[in-house]
This record gives C-alpha cells, sequence and structure tokens, in this order.
C-alpha cells in the first residue's frame, strides 16, 4: 500500500511541526515541511505531495504566489491546495477572489475536520486520474 504524502508549508516551524506530529500519529500519511514558498515550490515538485497545505500570510512568497505558481504547472497542477489562515475576514475575500473551488481552514483548526478535509480533498482528485 502506497503512503499518501502530505506537504505543510509554514513558515512557523513550530506549527508545522505540530501538524506534522499530530496528523502523523493519527494517519498513516507521511507529512513532509516546507518553511518557505520557495522551498515549497521545490519540494512539491520533487516529492509530488497527494495534498498541501499552505498557508497564505509568508515572508518571501505568499501563499497565494505559491498556489498561482503550482497551478501553472502540469507536474503539480491536479495537487489539492488547502489554504490556512488565521486572518478570517482575508479568508472570506479570498474565497470569493478565487474563481476555482479551493478550501479554506482558519487556524487554530481541529485536527479531526482537518484530516477529514484533506481526506476528502485527496478523493476528490482522485477522481481525475482514475
Amino acid at each position: 500500500m502506497a503512503y499518501k504524502k502530505i506537504l505543510v508549508i509554514d513558515d512557523n516551524d513550530d506549527y508545522t511541526a505540530l501538524i506534522k506530529l499530530v496528523l502523523e500519529a493519527e494517519t498513516d500519511w507521511q507529512i513532509a515541511t516546507a518553511s518557505s514558498g520557495k522551498e515549497a515550490i521545490v519540494l512539491a515538485n520533487y516529492i509530488q505531495p497527494d495534498a498541501i497545505l499552505l498557508d497564505i500570510v509568508m515572508p518571501d512568497l505568499n501563499g497565494l504566489d505559491v498556489y498561482r505558481l503550482l497551478k501553472s504547472s502540469l507536474t503539480t497542477y491536479f495537487i489539492p491546495i488547502i489554504f490556512m489562515t488565521a486572518m478570517v475576514p482575508f479568508a472570506e475575500i479570498l474565497e470569493l477572489q478565487i474563481t476555482e473551488s479551493v478550501k479554506i481552514v482558519t487556524k487554530p483548526m481541529n485536527i479531526d475536520q482537518l484530516q477529514s478535509l484533506i481526506s476528502e480533498e485527496m478523493r476528490n482528485c482522485s477522481y481525475l486520474y482514475n
């Protein structure tokens, strides 16, 4: 059985470490982390994750820039991306601005809901491949 790979992208290393610890303890997923947008682009192309959790506010490339770069490449286009943000009003504006069907979760997250959302997004994406 192939393990699912999840890439968590956030400039807060403590936060990514916590998400990695909890998701790996509760699932059979392999969790990789990136702390910058530039690192995320390289890592996403290299490991080809099954899903990405992406912080919106980051210093070098923000989440929207990373999203656009990943969706402009054939190798990463079909990877489901879930945005994370602590800024609820910004999340509402972002949801209206992006025409595609993206998911946004607010920090702090309920880990059970996050796990369900990731699973749902991977399931939905798998229909594209089959």
